[in-house]
């Protein structure tokens, strides 16, 4: 048995660098910044601004309104304890961040990028996420494919990781509370609760849908530092406060104690890890969509990286040859053929035209 180990066999077992399974995908990095605020559903990115702007002002006044009726009962500040509120409250921070980086983006590109008649055209990589890959637009009702260069990766800014990073965390947590609330809860059935527990989720899936941000596999691991910072607040609260518990019987560190250990643990490292990987194949699913359904509008071959931009297959990869002429059989009788003229100077009858090979 070998002392040392072999490194070379230890990197052949590492995923390859393109797995969703590599470290290095951990990283928030290796996306176009257009990913964050284009669609590939909507042909203009003005009108997807706006729908991310009314997305983020319907939640934001559901979460106020929320927050005043919640003060006027007198439930502050315990109404933030609770975990449905953090969700909420990832929830619009992430739409809030999702309508700043969608406006930056399109006030950037409107100033430099005024003079490129494709600057206003949406596009996506619908496969994988390098910058050779095969890109797909949608532009109007027609679609247009475009070249793989148009869309290389940049170097993202601040905003645009806080802004992927937001969106884990709203989709994990969110989906997570809602499966959550319905399995062990089911306390209460007011108006905020349905919003809370199933409107919002259902925003989540239609986010899902609409946005073109990357959900990668292994990004569940950020979500993890949400998880943890909430399970060590309940803690806190329950050694240093006088309140006996959060969820009666299910987050109680004093009464409940194994319980909630396999509640908290089981939810931050199972089921959130759960909905991010149901987030990934979903994504993938209307990504597979997607592109059948523009390889069909623009009658593309599967392989978009041979088309000249336009959804032609460059002449290079056709096989071309020369027409062949057919000798056709003439019906002409050996007699000299009369034709007479009118005044006009066109011929007298049709049937004494002269032959030609184009008839």
């Amino acid at each position: 048995m070998p002392i040392f180990c072999d490194f070379e066999q230890v990197e052949r077992c590492m995923p390859s660098r393109d797995s969703e399974l590599h470290p290095r995908k951990i990283k928030l990095s290796g996306v176009p910044r257009r990913r964050f605020y284009r669609s590939s559903l909507f042909p203009s990115q003005l009108i997807y601004c706006v729908y991310r702007g009314l997305l983020a002002a319907y939640f934001v006044a559901w979460f106020i309104v929320q927050i005043v009726s919640k003060a006027l009962e007198g439930e502050q500040p315990k109404h933030f304890i609770y975990l449905t509120t953090w969700a909420e409250t990832a929830l619009n921070l992430h739409l809030i961040a999702s309508f700043f980086t969608c406006l930056y983006g399109y006030l950037n590109e409107t100033i430099d990028n005024s003079d490129n008649p494709s600057s206003t055209s949406s596009e996506i990589d619908l496969g994988n996420e390098k910058s050779n890959d095969k890109l797909l637009s949608a532009t109007g009702r027609a679609g247009q494919i475009y070249s793989a260069h148009e869309d290389e990766p940049d170097k993202l800014l601040w905003f645009h990781k806080l802004s992927w990073v937001l969106y884990s965390f709203a989709l994990d947590v969110g989906l997570s509370v809602t499966i959550a609330f319905w399995a062990l809860l089911r306390t209460e059935f007011d108006a905020f609760s349905w919003h809370c527990h199933l409107v919002n989720s259902v925003g989540l899936i239609l986010d899902l849908i609409v946005s073109d941000v990357p959900i990668r596999l292994l990004h569940f691991t950020w979500t993890w530092s949400f998880g943890l910072s909430y399970i060590l607040m309940t803690w806190l609260l329950h050694k240093y406060s006088s309140l006996p518990y959060i969820y009666e019987g299910v987050l109680d560190w004093g009464d409940y104690r194994v319980i909630t250990l396999f509640v908290v643990f089981g939810v931050c490292f199972a089921l959130v890890p759960g909905c991010h990987i149901f987030a990934h194949w979903f994504q993938r699913g209307r990504n597979a969509i997607l592109t059948r359904r523009y390889q069909k509008l623009t009658n593309s071959s599967p392989d978009i990286s041979d088309s000249d931009g336009f959804g032609n297959t460059p002449l290079k990869n056709l096989d071309l040859e020369a027409p062949k002429t057919v000798a056709q059989p003439s019906c002409r009788s050996p007699q000299k053929k009369q034709r007479g003229r009118t005044v006009s100077g066109n011929y007298a009858k049709l049937e004494n035209l002269p032959y030609s090979d184009d008839m």
